[in-house]
């Protein structure tokens, strides 16, 4: 399935090649996507044979779209929840190994409790975007709290179809192996 340039506002193969990810980062692996919107990530994620995937998402009409998408198109691996990050009781998600959170964090209330969630769930890695006029030092700090060891700035979003929104701050946090 693809959708034309006229039709989407961000072109989700181009949003991976920004974060510099191949088959061989996210095959065979569990993903979460945190607002996930309706769910371009994980179905493309899907073509690079990822095991599993999981979407959260405020909006259950998102979520509706996105059932019926992978319904229709068969990607029996993914699953689609509405979920209030805000209220969302520590410990109700499992570990992924991949944690995708794109575009988030200047939406939520509380950012402390967002970090702490993105430590919780993230096994491996994660792919963060940030939000326009984000501070990335402070992201960073907040990210390290919660036990991400090193990350990796990718530069800027070059996949909305509106130049003028090349503004969001792409990062790849890891996350410390543990003994």
């Amino acid at each position: 399935m693809t959708f034309s340039p006229i039709d989407a506002q961000r072109n989700t193969r181009q949003r991976l090649t920004d974060f510099g990810i191949t088959q061989s980062d996210i095959e065979g692996c569990s993903v979460l996507d945190i607002g996930f919107n309706t769910g371009a990530v994980l179905y493309e994620l899907c073509n690079l044979g990822i095991a599993s995937g999981y979407g959260i998402e405020l909006d259950a009409d998102k979520v509706d779209v996105a059932r019926q998408v992978s319904n229709c198109i068969g990607l029996s691996q993914l699953y689609f929840d509405v979920v209030n990050i805000e209220t969302l009781p520590k410990g109700a998600l499992p570990v992924f190994d991949l944690t995708f959170a794109l575009a988030v964090e200047g939406h939520v209330l509380d950012n402390a409790r967002f970090f702490q969630l993105l430590g919780d769930v993230t096994q491996k890695c994660l792919y963060f975007e940030a939000n326009g006029g984000a501070d990335l030092v402070l992201v960073k700090s907040m990210l390290t709290v919660q036990g991400f060891s090193h990350s990796e700035e990718r530069g800027v979003c070059t996949d909305d179809r509106d130049p003028r929104n090349h503004n969001r701050q792409l990062l790849i946090a890891h996350k410390r192996a543990v003994d």
